[in-house]
């Protein structure tokens, strides 16, 4: 298990959130959600998913801890109620988990900084969080 794996696991148990809330991935569904939404959204084999996405995408720079959780939750779609989390990796491998979209910002918030993406689970749009203080969207017709 990753650092982040494990900070996100101890923010988890400090917010005593259900596994209705947020709930990791095993292996296998982290796998074929992670290859769906890179296929979905990035072109080419970028370092990280962010710096190949499809393009047109909108992006907000945001300065304190306030600045970026209003960003996030104005940037992700009204009405959405779940979504992906999928945490950066330098590996093949990335941690995926099923999160309730009211209660992600605030287990982010609770660990050190590491680069994400949000998922919708229709994989309509992704939303990255990049280590330039830069929330990304990209949304594509279905």
């Amino acid at each position: 298990m990753s650092s982040h794996e494990q900070e996100i696991a101890g923010a988890v148990k400090v917010l005593a959130l259900s596994a209705a809330q947020f709930l990791r991935c095993d292996p296998a569904k982290s796998h074929a959600v992670a290859i769906a939404a890179k296929g979905r959204f990035v072109v080419d084999e970028p370092r990280v998913w962010w710096l190949g996405f499809r393009r047109p995408h909108e992006t907000h720079a945001y300065g304190d801890l306030q600045d970026w959780e209003r960003r996030l939750v104005a940037t992700i779609p009204p009405g959405t109620t779940r979504c992906w989390l999928i945490v950066e990796s330098d590996g093949d491998s990335y941690p995926v988990y099923d999160v309730e979209v009211d209660v992600v910002a605030g287990v982010i918030k609770e660990c050190s900084f590491f680069e994400y993406y949000l998922v919708d689970p229709e994989f309509n749009w992704i939303v990255s969080d990049t280590d330039h203080n830069q929330l990304i969207f990209v949304r594509l017709a279905s």
